[in-house]
């Protein structure tokens, strides 16, 4: 005699409607067009902020108020008159970043970029601004020297290139007396490594895809004129090539004023406790006419 099964049958969810499903799929993309309206909206108003006159000034009293936050990993900043918009360029009377016995003084700094700037950064092309420039820099280092280890890569995450000129730079230690440069002008430029009129030709050096280059059109050091052209690779074991020339007024004790012309090449390597560097140099001198000045 067999058990009689009292399991009442299992019945299946009745299907959606096809009108249900159109509910559903309107909903949703009611919902996304919306989502796509709001984040339009916050862009269109995002970049129209960054173009008004006060949008700079707004940014970099964010920007204060979030260092503030974190001075002992990033300093604290102090600006003045800060002018100009997100957009199109920014203007500061004075600007002040300390972070213990480390301090950089900046004035006049007028910094040149308009819209293709943000537009290559967000295609992934890499800052490119206009021109910085700077009446005065002054760097104030009193840390103690300390040990560091061998420089093995100087990698940026995008590329760079920038027009720069500072009237003048002063650098100041422990030692007290100013080291001080003026009329700095040229131009950097970061990126892939490929062959340029502006910077000598690196050491033939195997993995080496990225590098720094940088032009001095012009750079006076006490009473001589001096200029130049660098490339460093990015990657080890960071190979180095850079030209300087450079003039400098003279005069022979009791005697003529001379001009010293002076060329120097150096080639070598940066990177891991194996660098080394072949330096050469050459030094002619010229007797001034009477009459030119020095």
């Amino acid at each position: 005699m067999s058990a009689t099964d009292d399991t009442p049958p299992t019945q299946s969810a009745p299907a959606p409607s096809p009108r249900s499903k159109r509910r559903v799929a309107r909903f949703v993309v009611r919902s996304l067009a919306g989502l796509l309206a709001v984040v339009i909206t916050t862009l269109a108003v995002t970049w129209w902020w960054a173009g008004t006159p006060g949008s700079a000034a707004q940014a970099v009293g964010w920007a204060v108020r979030w260092m503030e936050k974190r001075a002992d990993t990033v300093g604290t900043l102090r600006t003045q008159g800060v002018e100009g918009s997100v957009r199109g360029g920014v203007r500061v009377e004075a600007l002040d970043w300390r972070r213990g016995a480390l301090a950089v003084h900046a004035e006049g700094v007028v910094l040149q970029w308009d819209d293709a700037l943000w537009l290559g950064l967000l295609r992934g092309l890499g800052a490119h601004p206009s021109s910085a420039h700077m009446q005065l820099l002054r760097i104030t280092d009193t840390r103690e020297p300390t040990p560091t280890e061998p420089l093995e890569r100087l990698v940026l995450p995008l590329p760079v290139s920038l027009a720069f000129s500072v009237d003048r730079f002063e650098r100041v230690g422990t030692e007290g007396s100013p080291f001080t440069l003026n009329d700095i002008r040229g131009h950097y430029n970061y990126g892939l490594l490929a062959p340029s009129s502006d910077a000598p030709a690196l050491p033939t050096t195997t993995g080496i895809s990225l590098a720094h280059r940088l032009r001095l059109d012009a750079l006076q050091l006490a009473d001589g004129r001096y200029q130049g052209a660098l490339s460093l690779g990015a990657e080890a074991p960071m190979p180095l090539a850079l030209d300087l020339q450079g003039t400098l007024p003279t005069r022979v004790p009791d005697g003529e004023a001379m001009s010293l012309t002076a060329q120097a090449q150096v080639r070598g390597s940066l990177g891991g406790a194996a660098a080394a560097l072949d330096i050469t140099a050459q030094v002619q001198g010229s007797a001034i006419p009477t009459g030119q000045p020095n």
